[in-house]
């Protein structure tokens, strides 16, 4: 019994031999909305621990609310926005009404500091393809060792791991028509953040010059005004193009030059609401191919006051 008792700090009592004993855990070191437990060990040489109660530090700078679990507590770190430290004391009760306490901190980070995961390139946005394999690369920060990136194509339902150096990459193969790519990153401290991305497969696909509008913002309800997009393909096949978002066909002779393979046209747009409105190029030809472009969008601010 002399040997357990060792472990444990004085605490509170009279210090003689027959007063309860309280050791807190380990510190911790967490993050913004994780659960934490915090607990104890304790003991009673002549008795027995009848209470333990926690509580939190009055100088922290925010207040938690502790649920108890049998001798644990448990607690959500809030969203903070700057680093933390929770401070709790632990006070336990024998059954001859003597106590002894200790404590236990806990350091909170900032959820954003975390864990961060973007794409770089092809997949930041929707993207368009005519290649059937693709590689996805990106970036990854995170104050832990990233346990795993796990890269998967909704389309086929096939997973690969990303190989991690400075930044992550994956290879995998697309399904023709609309892939939707999920990225995972789990980091060493159980972070995990997703992100997703759109790519539209077509082995037919030829466009030699994005889609792109002649206006990309405007003033919320400062006029309608005519809008010109234009688009370059290379496709031979007849193709037919409309503009996804406007109801319009785009025309090669257009531009005033036949036969370039730049397909234009107009429409009205009235910025009488707030917010993004995106277009995109379908094309359909004498073949049956059918794909669409990546999306060129307009701007709608509020006026300045």
């Amino acid at each position: 019994m002399s040997t357990s008792l060792a472990l444990f700090g004085c605490g509170g009592g009279d210090g003689g031999e027959s007063a309860p004993q309280a050791k807190a855990a380990d510190d911790i070191y967490t993050y913004a909305n994780k659960s934490v437990v915090i607990s104890s060990y304790h003991l009673d040489p002549n008795g027995d621990i009848v209470d333990v109660a926690w509580q939190q530090s009055p100088s922290d700078n925010t207040a938690v609310e502790l649920k108890k679990v049998n001798s644990s507590a448990i607690f959500t770190v809030p969203d903070i926005q700057n680093d933390e430290v929770f401070n709790f004391t632990v006070t336990v009760t024998d059954n001859d009404g003597e106590t002894a306490s200790d404590s236990i901190s806990v350091y909170a980070k900032p959820a954003e500091k975390s864990l961060s995961l973007a794409f770089v390139g092809l997949g930041d946005t929707k993207k368009v393809t005519n290649q059937k394999t693709v590689t996805l690369t990106g970036n990854v920060v995170s104050d832990h060792e990233i346990k795993q990136i796990l890269v998967t194509n909704g389309a086929t339902s096939l997973s690969t791991n990303a190989e991690i150096d400075e930044m992550w990459s994956a290879t995998l193969d697309l399904k023709q028509g609309k892939n939707e790519i999920t990225v995972m990153a789990l980091t060493a401290d159980e972070a995990q953040v997703e992100i997703v991305s759109t790519i539209n497969y077509h082995p037919a696909m030829d466009f030699t010059t994005p889609l792109t509008l002649s206006q990309s913002s405007f003033v919320l309800n400062e006029g309608a005004a005519t809008v010109y997009a234009q688009i370059g393909t290379s496709n031979d096949k007849d193709p037919q193009i409309t503009l996804i978002g406007a109801g319009v066909s785009l025309d090669e002779s257009a531009d005033g030059i036949d036969d370039d393979g730049i397909y234009a046209g107009s429409f009205t747009f009235n910025p009488t609401k707030e917010g993004k409105f995106c277009y995109q190029a379908h094309v359909s030809d004498s073949e049956d191919n059918k794909y669409t472009s990546e999306p060129a969008c307009i701007w709608v601010i509020p006026q300045s006051r």
